[in-house]
């Protein structure tokens, strides 16, 4: 059904005419309809011709409630309404009830239908092109909307007024629904009509007096932008809009739970109070600005040393990562169902290598279901698995193109389709060990009761002697899997787990809500959003051999990518700090600052003092009393312990990691390690440009540069 909504203030002579037009236009066209009028305060005697006409047509007619104004009018008639599309229909335009079948039509095509008045005839017809284009030029300029949003015709789908915090004006309803539904991603089209003005009667609405509203309304928007709107609700998730574009992540996570927004308004002024705060100081005295700034520094990085020492003391004491021998594997008799997601995008020259690994898995093949995610857009891809002879415990599901293309949203869309107790990421170069689901099992069974729902096995190269980037890549993974992870594994912390090879219970997972499709490292936001939850991840001894990226162009991508995502992490779990406290014995947001926001604004740090140490030792007259004077004495001996012992202890942490998985070989490397810092520094600088320009697009990893290119037909 259509609702017509009549704002009225004044019009005796048009009312009648109007409904009689609208009446014959809406029966010859069969379309079933209801008029609302909402009677704004008239003197005339509007209201009483409107109530008698009750009896003739699909009318109820309203007395105003509220404040006067067309705005508030329509706000009051459309909560009276019952159809699913919305006509707004001002009462002086009698000739012009013969669109709304046109409008209605339009509808099938876009969610707004709006009538662009073009003035060819009438009185006064160049004042009223001048008003029009006045009106254009401003909707265009302040909101980017270049239709007439003045016009009195428009037509539109209820389900684009869903969660939708609309403030009309005095005068204009129009301008607020429409920029909202702009921003919310929703399709705006319109029609040329020709307006010869009002038959009958005066206008209401002062031009300047609008005109004003516009203004206004423009810096209320300007100092408190649109937030993200939940736009629609199904078995497959939300769907939100925002910025002009709609976004299906698949999951029913709130948006202010995600990296949609980068920064929310109250991190906005945080932001901005600080930095005023800042060049205050800075405008007041530089030099005690700089003392600050080299003080708290040093003091972090020498908390993030000695934290560091204590995880990797911690780990190699207690070996906390689970064990799980070959006695509790015969143990059990009845294994559950398990689910394997593998996310592929143009990745197909690599699937044979991932079927023949997970073919290879210790595990009853009828108690696998493997899921092979798609994109719907990797054309080339989904060929060519059509053209494999999968295993028949393989599934081919594609993912429907929609926004953000992330690995994040299909395993959302992938975690749908899962019918396993148990899910496991893999990634399509992935080879884990044999035992590893199994291992899995036995742990979750272990580990009943202690809530425990996630398990991240270790991950490590097949390939690092390819080339010198790959034996530094091995070794930071040795250290930050074998070392750093089972130490916060030891003290209960929350782990930012790796992007492969997460064991889940499957339960845990859906009331998790799944993955952040915003967050380009979904992995570390849902190892914090876990445990912020009450939950536990536990680290397990079984290791997934992964390839490791051996082009620089390609790591350079793939660690960029990395970093931002754990800035959007730490900005988004930075919303609400207060929920990493669960004991106040033990206050894990400090350990979720140094793990995840440290390690990340250490990258853009370190270049900093490394300029400071070289220029001090290498032109010490010239520049030697300057730096001097930035450390006052105590933080003086805190930095060159940390220059001194931070450093040897950081290269013989990365030896360490090697000689504990007897990768003898890449001791050596570790002296390499300052140029491995330097890359990631420089990468660190293309994260904050990308997520700044582009938050939400994922750099891609390209793999498969280990072995041969396969040539295809």
């Amino acid at each position: 059904m259509i609702s017509v909504i009549i704002p009225v203030r004044n019009e005796v002579a048009n009312i009648a005419p109007l409904l009689e037009n609208l009446h014959n236009v809406m029966t010859q066209a069969f379309l079933k309809y209801e008029v609302i009028t909402v009677d704004d305060y008239s003197t005339d005697g509007s209201l009483k011709i409107m109530q008698d006409l009750t009896k003739q047509y699909p009318l109820r007619a309203y007395k105003k409630q509220g404040i006067i104004g067309k705005g508030s009018s329509i706000s009051e008639g459309i909560a009276h309404a019952k159809g699913s599309i919305i006509v707004l229909l001002e009462a002086d335009l009698v000739g012009l009830t013969k669109e709304i079948p046109k409008l209605v039509d339009k509808l099938s095509t876009c969610d707004v239908a709006v009538v662009n008045r073009t003035h060819s005839e009438g009185k006064h017809l160049w004042l009223k092109r001048a008003q029009t284009r006045a009106e254009h030029f401003i909707s265009n300029s302040l909101f980017k909307i270049n239709i007439d949003t003045q016009s009195g015709l428009k037509a539109f789908h209820t389900y684009c007024l869903q969660d939708m915090n609309l403030e009309p004006t005095k005068w204009s309803f129009e301008l607020t629904f429409l920029y909202s539904a702009s921003h919310a991603g929703y399709e705006i089209c319109e029609i040329d009509v020709p307006y010869h003005g009002r038959e009958a009667g005066e206008d209401k609405m002062p031009f300047f007096a609008s005109m004003f509203e516009m203004l206004l309304f423009s810096l209320k928007r300007y100092v408190r932008p649109l937030r993200p709107v939940s736009i629609g609700y199904d078995d497959t998730g939300t769907q939100t809009g925002w910025k002009r574009k709609q976004y299906q992540g698949y999951t029913n996570l709130s948006h202010s739970q995600t990296a949609l927004e980068t920064l929310t308004p109250t991190q906005i002024l945080i932001f901005l109070g600080s930095l005023s705060v800042i060049v205050m100081f800075i405008l007041f005295n530089v030099h005690l600005m700089l003392v600050l700034f080299i003080s708290l520094i040093t003091a972090i990085y020498f908390i993030d040393l000695l934290f560091n020492l204590f995880l990797i003391m911690n780990s190699m004491k207690k070996n906390p990562a689970i064990q799980i021998s070959d006695k509790q594997i015969k143990a059990i008799k009845k294994w559950p169902r398990y689910t394997i997601m593998c996310p592929l995008y143009k990745e197909w020259e690599v699937v044979d290598q991932f079927v023949k690994a997970i073919s290879a898995l210790d595990y009853p093949k009828d108690k696998l279901q493997v899921i092979l995610s798609l994109e719907e857009v990797d054309k080339k891809t989904i060929k060519e698995i059509g053209k494999m002879d999968l295993p028949p415990y393989f599934e081919v599901l594609v993912t429907p193109d929609t926004q953000p293309r992330t690995k994040p949203k299909a395993c959302n869309y992938a975690l749908m389709h899962t019918t396993g107790e148990y899910v496991v990421i893999y990634d399509a170069e992935d080879i884990p060990d044999p035992l590893q689901l199994k291992k899995a099992v036995a742990a979750f069974q272990m580990l009943k009761g202690q809530n425990v729902v996630c398990l991240q096995a270790k991950l490590n190269f097949y390939n690092p002697k390819q080339n010198l980037l790959t034996r530094l890549f091995t070794l930071e993974y040795s250290l930050w899997f074998d070392l750093v992870l089972t130490g916060l594994h030891s003290i209960g912390a929350p782990i930012p787990l790796g992007g492969t090879s997460n064991h889940f219970k499957k339960e845990s997972l859906d009331l998790l809500r799944g993955w952040d499709p915003f967050n380009v490292t979904e992995d570390c936001d849902l190892g914090i959003r876990l445990f912020k939850n009450g939950y536990k991840t536990n680290v397990l001894e079984s290791t997934t051999m992964e390839e490791a990226n051996s082009s620089f162009l390609g790591w350079f991508k793939q660690r960029s990518r990395w970093i931002k995502g754990y800035i959007q992490t730490y900005l988004v779990h930075m919303r609400n700090p207060h929920e990493f406290i669960t004991d106040w014995s033990n206050p894990h947001i400090l350990t979720f600052q140094i793990i995840v926001g440290f390690r990340f604004m250490s990258m853009w740090i370190n270049p900093i003092l490394w300029i400071m140490t070289i220029l001090y030792f290498a032109s010490r007259q010239a520049f030697g009393p300057a730096i001097e004077s930035l450390f006052i004495t105590p933080i003086l001996y805190i930095g060159t312990f940390s220059l001194v012992v931070g450093n040897f202890l950081y290269f013989y942490y990365n030896m360490i990691g090697a000689a504990k998985r007897g990768e003898w070989y890449l001791v050596k490397y570790a002296f390499f390690a300052p140029v491995y810092w330097l890359m990631m520094s420089y990468a660190s600088l293309k994260a904050l440009q990308s997520i700044i320009l582009a938050p939400h697009y994922w750099e891609k990893t390209t793999h498969g540069l280990h072995k041969p290119k396969i040539q295809t037909s």
